[in-house]
């Protein structure tokens, strides 16, 4: 499936030689960076769980089938593939933006932070943030036994403790009340470092919060102004959407006050921000602002981004995540896991079964593509009948949403300076 989707990249790529307004969606030209410039890998929603809360002879993809198709049986495997990607590349900085753990677990946490002290000797500087499962969880859980018991959460100080190398120690500055940051890279960029979360609620109000905003808006404003005075340029990154990606999950996925932070960032020429938690690999623009979302490296796409910074401007490239397993692409099992989880959930009533099997089937593929955000890159799904019921059976309000992301690029992007 890989194989075909890197194929129909290289045709596209030749036709845009030829004729490069006629493509569907837009397109970039590389720029040239040097070997000193700024490179960071991104990558949010690791979900990693501690190899001791994980049995490897049982497979929790058929027992707990998670809703949101995301693998558990290959969750350490991945995360680390994508260590060892990042320590073959070299980048400076490597960052996630939340989610980094699945539950929130102290020894899951743990672990992750033996693991990025592995890059960091290796000279390459980690960096993390929050997401909404990473403190105080209600829910940490080891799922090697069937009693799936509650095991020990992480505090907001356990987490500035066990990421204290990456972040909470070699900051430039740091918000009093929540676990923000800034950090000041080797060229002098401003990466703001944000913590989106209101789980410091949960113990609280025995609710796990998904939503999200920025508090530390005093704090934030004395920072940007740092960086104006000093001419530094700045890069963003929360977990929860900076933008809003999909208006069906705006309210517990986009931050509460995301027009104060965009005219905060328009006054202040911040121009993108990284986030995650939506699990999708998309970019949204609005009023010059870029939103680049990190799809979830457990979900399918498997994808983490590699983010430059030179003097002609900054790119942003997005990577998958593969492996052979059972003598066949690791993506290929992603693939059909996906699809599978969206083809059960999938109710449709076209009063024609062949056409209801038709269209769950093609929104198991369509709903692949859109996580993976590669919609653009098969543009033969409108030829399909499939397509066509989706127009016509409407109703599925998510499944129709989908419709305007064949003219997206969600997988590069160049800002010229």
């Amino acid at each position: 499936m890989k194989n075909k989707l890197l194929k129909l990249s290289l045709l596209y790529s030749l036709f845009l030689c030829s004729c490069n307004n006629q493509l569907p969606y837009p397109t970039y030209e590389d720029l040239s960076f040097e070997d000193n410039d700024t490179t960071m890998y991104i990558a949010s929603d690791t979900h990693y769980l501690a190899s001791s809360y994980l049995d490897s002879n049982r497979d929790y993809d058929k027992e707990l089938f998670i809703t949101d198709g995301r693998t558990m049986n290959y969750n350490n495997i991945l995360f680390d593939k994508l260590i060892d990607e990042v320590g073959l590349s070299s980048p400076d900085y490597f960052i996630i933006t939340g989610d980094i753990t699945y539950n929130g677990a102290y020894n899951s946490h743990f672990e992750v932070a033996n693991k990025l002290n592995n890059l960091l000797s290796k000279g390459i500087q980690p960096l993390v943030i929050p997401g909404n499962h990473d403190t105080f969880s209600l829910s940490p859980r080891d799922y090697s036994n069937n009693e799936y018991n509650i095991v020990k959460s992480t505090t907001s100080d356990e987490f500035k403790q066990i990421y204290n190398n990456f972040g909470y120690s070699n900051g430039f500055s740091y918000d009093k009340d929540t676990l923000s940051y800034t950090y000041i890279t080797k060229n002098n960029e401003m990466l703001l470092m944000l913590d989106s979360t209101y789980s410091k609620y949960n113990y609280e109000d025995s609710y796990s919060y998904i939503s999200g905003g920025i508090s530390c808006i005093d704090w934030l404003t004395n920072n940007l102004e740092y960086a104006k005075k000093n001419n530094l340029k700045v890069i963003s990154f929360m977990h929860h959407s900076l933008i809003t990606h999909n208006k069906l999950f705006e309210s517990l996925y986009t931050i509460t006050n995301s027009e104060q932070i965009l005219d905060l960032y328009k006054k202040y020429n911040v121009e993108i921000n990284f986030s995650g938690h939506l699990h999708i690999q998309d970019i949204m623009e609005n009023n010059g602002i870029y939103d680049i979302c990190s799809n979830s490296l457990l979900d399918y796409g498997n994808r983490y981004g590699i983010f430059k910074i030179g003097k002609n401007g900054m790119q942003y490239d997005s990577k998958y995540i593969d492996f052979i397993l059972d003598n066949k692409p690791y993506h290929d099992y992603s693939f059909n896991l996906f699809k599978k989880m969206y083809m059960l959930k999938s109710r449709f009533d076209t009063d024609n079964e062949q056409d209801n099997e038709t269209l769950k089937e093609f929104l198991g593929r369509f709903n692949a593509y859109y996580f993976d955000g590669s919609i653009f890159l098969h543009q033969e799904l409108k030829k399909e009948k499939g397509y066509s019921l989706l127009k016509d059976y409407g109703d599925n309000e998510y499944a129709s949403s989908l419709l305007n992301s064949f003219n997206k690029n969600n997988y590069k992007l160049v800002i010229k300076d």
